[in-house]
């Protein structure tokens, strides 16, 4: 059976899995898909309940079956789709991890310049060309590109500073950086501890064992600390433009974006 799946186009893939789980309990905007049910997905960690750490944790109703995205990835979605991000020309996008759903998406794109990038390019078969790209030294030149995707992965660099700096160097001016992470908003300081290696310990202190922080409010400081001016966007304020109510996202997230300035 898992030989014939690979047989099988990706196009004809989708449709089989739309007709398989199809339904009118949800709605995937990614995909396009009417869904009978979501998959769980996450880690089961009380932590992140204890400190509302949103973004992260465990959810029983959670990934689209037909193309695996989540309650963050579906809203990330809207801000992409409501700032026009599909419809640009001469558009030079970086996606830094990225998540498959996206992918084909930005890759059926004739008009956009999309470039993948990760430090274990293996990982992404769906991704023509990924770049190997170490997010605190990337081979870019300065102000290469328009849009810069970067969702949950500052959480596993311990030098995220670095990595926010070399963020804004390859952006260009006028452009956005949108940096995702999961994240605690009622707790004030961020908090990390490179004494802490092991992954056991990891997971107890942080809540995953390939976290080396836990964000808090002042993480806004440390985007503004790298150059960048802040821009937070409500997942209510995406919804409203949205008549399908069937669309399941966090209503406590925010798209966090970073906006390099034009120069006076």
């Amino acid at each position: 059976m898992k030989f014939l799946k690979q047989l099988l186009p990706r196009k004809l893939k989708v449709i089989l899995k739309k007709i398989f789980w199809f339904g009118n309990s949800y709605y995937c905007n990614v995909c396009r898909s009417h869904l009978r049910l979501l998959h769980p997905s996450g880690v089961k960690s009380n932590l992140f309940a204890e400190l509302e750490i949103i973004g992260g944790g465990y959810s029983q109703h959670d990934n689209c079956p037909v193309c695996l995205s989540g309650k963050r990835q579906r809203l990330l979605f809207m801000y992409l789709e409501k700032t026009g991000v599909f419809t640009k020309k001469n558009y030079h996008v970086l996606h830094i991890a990225p998540e498959e759903a996206f992918t084909h998406v930005f890759q059926s794109c004739a008009d956009i310049d999309y470039t993948c990038g990760d430090i274990d390019t293996e990982r992404y078969p769906f991704c023509r060309n990924i770049a190997y790209v170490n997010l605190t030294e990337m081979p870019f030149a300065d102000e290469r590109f328009d849009l810069i995707i970067v969702s949950h992965v500052l959480e596993h660099i311990p030098d995220d500073a670095k990595a926010l700096r070399e963020i804004y160097r390859v952006l260009k001016p006028g452009g956005d950086a949108i940096l995702q992470v999961p994240i605690s908003w009622k707790t004030e300081k961020t908090f990390e501890n490179f004494t802490i290696t092991s992954e056991a310990e990891r997971e107890k202190i942080f809540g995953q064992k390939d976290h080396v922080r836990i964000y808090g409010a002042d993480y806004t400081e440390r985007i503004k600390q790298a150059g960048f001016h802040l821009k937070l966007v409500d997942a209510s304020e995406l919804k409203n433009h949205l008549r399908n109510n069937k669309i399941l996202v966090d209503d406590r997230e925010k798209i966090i974006v970073g906006h390099k300035q034009q120069p006076l």
